[in-house]
């Protein structure tokens, strides 16, 4: 076949092709789209706490939550049994659109540094006065 030796061992040690294709499988969603929603309302007006804060403060939020949402006892428990760490991957996106937002979608770089000229000490001492 005119393989090279190390790509000849490497084919014939490959797992056979419908072997590789194997179904990734994925977790059920613990918590609803509803009390995903009502945990980014609480999180807007509680002035966008960070996830740990956020999960201390829910308890405290709740009253607020109730007089604005249909806040059944399944949805409550899911919202005060909720992780900080599963409260910043369901609110990654939000924050990701957020952060656009407020701070915009420009980058520093160097074009305004082209702009500006520097006289530097170095063009003084030959005697050229050229700027940088």
């Amino acid at each position: 076949c005119d393989y090279n030796r190390k790509y000849a061992i490497r084919i014939l040690n490959a797992l056979p092709s419908d072997e590789k294709n194997s179904p990734v499988k994925k977790r059920n969603k613990i918590y609803s789209d509803t009390v995903i929603s009502i945990l980014e309302a609480i999180w807007e007006a509680s002035g966008y706490l960070w996830s740990q804060r956020l999960k201390a403060a829910l308890p405290l939020w709740l009253p607020w939550a109730k007089k604005r949402f249909q806040i059944t006892d399944e949805i409550e428990k899911q919202l005060l049994t909720i992780s900080p760490a599963q409260i910043d991957r369901r609110l990654k996106n939000k924050k990701h659109r957020l952060k656009k937002k407020i701070y915009g979608t420009t980058r520093p770089g160097t074009l305004l540094k082209h702009h500006i000229q520097i006289k530097t000490d170095n063009c003084e001492k030959k005697g050229t006065g050229t700027f940088f």
